[in-house]
């Protein structure tokens, strides 16, 4: 009956650490798509960046949408930042769960834009979202576009 007493106690502690895990996941904004997962956010959006976010929402008449971060083909240092609200998933969509928000990111561009820090800030020529990401080798002058480091 020892052994059967031990077995029992192992698997509570198991579900106890799984239970553990998967509630750090959600509280630390963990989210795939429907599915739970101990994947973290790679990105931070400022408060100030999320309060912008809010803003623009409420123009937007859509029950449900999501905030895609992305990357397009730009400017003279090749690369540009993309921040949309939008309504759908597509195929190679990633889902995070980030303050009241659902981030959206194409599984491509997750390696280039883990560790982005997305901010807002506005001076005398009106207001703008600011992109610090530690993945960037170089800005082009005007700060439009960046090159990745290979």
């Amino acid at each position: 009956t020892n052994g059967g007493t031990t077995i029992r106690c192992l698997n509570h502690l198991a579900t106890l650490a799984i239970s553990w895990t998967i509630n750090l996941a959600f509280r630390s904004g963990a989210f795939l798509g429907s599915h739970q997962a101990m994947i973290p956010v790679p990105l931070h959006l400022t408060e100030a960046a999320l309060a912008e976010v809010k803003r623009l929402r409420h123009r937007r008449p859509e029950a449900h949408l999501y905030l895609r971060i992305g990357l397009t083909s730009a400017g003279c240092a090749g690369l540009s930042y993309t921040l949309a609200l939008e309504s759908h998933l597509g195929p190679a969509d990633q889902v995070f769960r980030h303050a009241e928000w659902e981030l959206v990111i194409d599984r491509q561009h997750l390696p280039h834009l883990s560790g982005l820090r997305v901010d807002y800030s506005e001076d005398l020529l009106g207001g703008s979202f600011r992109f610090d990401n530690p993945n960037a080798l170089r800005h082009c002058n005007c700060g439009q576009s960046f090159a990745l480091r290979s």
